[in-house]
């Protein structure tokens, strides 16, 4: 699998998916994540070996924080009312990008 590109809002993220040793699956925690965003390169590290729900769900997960920085995002103080209003304004996009990605790796 090689990289993919995806346009959100103004950003281009590069999604990598990687071996689960790779040093950028390593957050502050020392533990291996199944997928990272780096808010500044711009680049998505999600595991190659894992399982469709798991790889579904870190898509996902991943595309969500990406939408989140993009929109500027990151230092709002979220609440249900911020949460429910993101997801109304953003939902549609968000599946889009992550139905993207999906049927790249399982087309």
């Amino acid at each position: 699998m090689g990289p993919q590109h995806l346009m959100i809002h103004n950003n281009i993220y590069t999604i990598y998916f990687v071996d689960n040793k790779n040093e950028n699956l390593i957050m502050e925690d020392e533990k291996i994540h199944s997928g990272v965003i780096d808010f500044i390169t711009k680049e998505i590290y999600i595991r190659n070996d894992l399982n469709k729900n798991s790889m579904k769900y870190t898509i996902f997960h991943e595309i969500t924080h990406a939408f989140i920085d993009s929109y500027g995002m990151l230092q709002i103080d979220w609440n249900d009312e911020i949460v429910s209003d993101f997801i109304a304004n953003y939902i549609d996009e968000i599946m889009q990008k992550a139905n993207e990605v999906w049927c790249e790796i399982y087309s």
